[in-house]
């Protein structure tokens, strides 16, 4: 069955689309060039037993979420100097592992 257009048409426009908040690129596309991969770190069982039993509060599905938490939670008590620090550090590990990786 073909499609049929009807030439005489009239198409008014009644309402045009308004553009209120633009989205620029970079709030969509990072331009940080990080990897993941998954690493081991090495812990004692007590240390372990501790991640374990908070998971098991409920209030994380994963070790590996409760663990960022609690990484999370530490770096929103260091001070202005040291969390600068910290980010500068971690930015410079990130950068090294996405050129080992590359």
């Amino acid at each position: 069955m073909a499609l049929t257009h009807r030439k005489n048409q009239n198409l008014e426009v009644k309402d045009r689309v308004k553009v209120e908040n633009q989205v620029d690129r970079k709030d969509i596309v990072s331009e940080e060039k990080r990897i993941t991969f998954p690493v081991t770190i090495r812990v004692t069982n007590h240390t372990r037993n501790q991640i374990q039993a908070l998971s098991h509060l409920g209030t994380k599905n994963t070790l590996k979420e409760v663990v960022e938490e609690l990484v999370q939670l530490k770096v929103d008590s260091l001070t202005e100097s040291d969390k600068a620090r910290f980010l500068e550090d971690v930015n410079t590990l990130e950068n090294k592992d996405y050129l080992s990786k590359k």
